[in-house]
């Protein structure tokens, strides 16, 4: 099988690309996302000796670049392109906007010229919005999102799930929760308190820290992509959770604990707009149709993951600095 990572370099693609190639090493990965020196460079560097992997420098929105990477022969496209980063969208919405949905609806244009046989659309819980505590968050929900990021998640599904009807076409969506583990850039929640716990510096946190999440460990949605990809029913939605909420203020203390550094590094800043808490999604559907479950327990992964930074400064510190917890 020949499978297309839109954004391969990233944080899920490059650990999607390490568990396809473990599950399957004869699959052939080819990874389309634009070339930047610092740590996306080094992620494809880890790959180019696989014979079976190709890295193809080009952003969603470039046609020709597009061309190039479908035309080397693909069968399934993981459309993982895109910017994720919700303070951005805020600021500056044209330009995520324009990534988001245009450039999504560019890989499909070309997943039906080239005809590939499945494209699986990567969104967020985000398009939920606000969720009332106990409620049963299935792939029915209301669609309520309150951020820029989280309406051009929405427009994407709805652009995807007409190419389903209107033309046929073997699509997939996904709606994950929060993810965490290796090779994620600390402008993220986890990465960041890691990595500024590890150089003593300052842990900012928005408001009282009180905020709920839903987290999903980063091995965990790569084998929940394996089976959608593998077993996944065309024209779905699937939710894929760790069924696992915790606080950002008690993912602090857990990655303090860990790392063995004090709370005394933790200063409060102002609560962002729309930082509401986000429950469990339910995974009833994904786990009837693949028979996917998560694996990890949520302390078990911080651990593993402040481990993994803690072995691999000379990735993190090729980000830059980054001051405040998103």
């Amino acid at each position: 099988m020949r499978i297309l990572l839109t954004g391969g370099s990233g944080f899920i693609g490059t650990n999607l690309t390490n568990h396809l190639f473990q599950q399957h090493p004869d699959y052939t990965i080819i990874n389309f996302s634009p070339y930047r020196a610092g740590s996306r460079a080094m992620n494809v560097a880890r790959f180019q000796a696989n014979p079976n992997y190709i890295y193809v420098d080009g952003m969603i929105e470039n046609e020709l670049a597009l061309v190039r990477a479908f035309g080397l022969g693909v069968d399934v496209v993981v459309n993982l392109a895109g910017q994720t980063h919700i303070d951005r969208s805020l600021q500056s919405p044209g330009s995520l906007i324009s990534a988001n949905v245009i450039g999504s609806q560019m890989v499909l244009d070309m997943a039906r010229k080239f005809s590939v046989k499945r494209v699986i659309q990567i969104s967020s819980a985000e398009v939920y919005g606000p969720v009332l505590k106990g409620s049963e968050v299935s792939e029915t929900y209301r669609l309520a999102p309150v951020n820029p990021y989280g309406a051009s998640k929405v427009a994407t599904e709805l652009i995807t799930q007409s190419y389903h009807q209107a033309f046929g076409m073997d699509t997939i969506i996904t709606r994950c929760s929060n993810n965490y583990g290796q090779y994620q850039t600390p402008e993220k929640l986890m990465p960041l308190v890691i990595t500024n716990a590890l150089q003593n510096r300052p842990i900012p946190l928005y408001g009282d820290g009180e905020q709920m999440r839903d987290w999903l460990h980063i091995e965990d949605h790569c084998s929940a992509l394996d089976a959608i990809i593998h077993h996944g029913v065309a024209g779905s939605v699937y939710n894929i959770s760790g069924n696992q909420t915790a606080t950002t203020k008690e993912i602090v203390q857990t990655v303090l604990q860990c790392l063995d550094r004090p709370w005394s590094l933790v200063q409060s800043v102002p609560d962002r707009p729309g930082n509401f808490d986000r429950y469990p999604l339910s995974c009833d559907k994904l786990t009837a149709d693949t028979g996917w479950q998560p694996t990890y327990r949520l302390e078990e992964g911080i651990r593993e993951t402040a481990s993994w930074y803690q072995s691999n400064a000379e990735w993190w510190t090729a980000q830059g600095e980054v001051t405040t917890i998103h």
